[in-house]
């Protein structure tokens, strides 16, 4: 619930003592780290296949939302965000194929942002929420 969110890692949410009715689950930057497999793509959805089915134990199907920025240095997060909206029932799609840029005053004040290496880069993203197939 948002009243209280909870924070861990994936290890611990797909830990059968960790596994709690959650409604839904929000990752911010988790694909990057599935580069390291041949198929990030089809890594991303045996994960959420994964996380569906340790959800399904609860009796809860939650909505599942991944939020990306636009950097390809790992991987190509469209090719990625679309495979999963293929996979399971897109809810709500943001920044599909381009990413949308976050020019909110407060966000752009960030000290990342404002560093001279960073210097011109104005903070973009893509984000997806989905749920399983057939439990919409």
């Amino acid at each position: 619930a948002l009243n209280a969110p909870l924070m861990m890692t994936m290890e611990q949410y797909l830990e059968a003592k960790y596994v709690c009715e959650a409604d839904w689950v929000v990752m911010a930057n988790v694909l990057s780290p599935l580069a390291a497999g041949s198929a990030p793509a089809d890594t991303a959805c045996r994960l959420m296949e994964r996380l569906f089915e340790v959800q399904r134990k609860t009796g809860i199907s939650p909505a599942v939302t991944l939020i990306e920025g636009s950097c390809r240095t790992y991987l190509d997060p469209y090719a990625c965000l679309n495979a999963l909206g293929e996979r399971f029932h897109t809810v709500v799609r943001v920044g599909h194929p381009c990413s949308v840029s976050l020019n909110s005053p407060h966000i752009l004040k960030c000290g990342y942002y404002r560093k001279p290496v960073q210097k011109g880069c104005k903070p973009r993203l893509t984000m997806l929420t989905i749920t399983e197939k057939g439990r919409e």
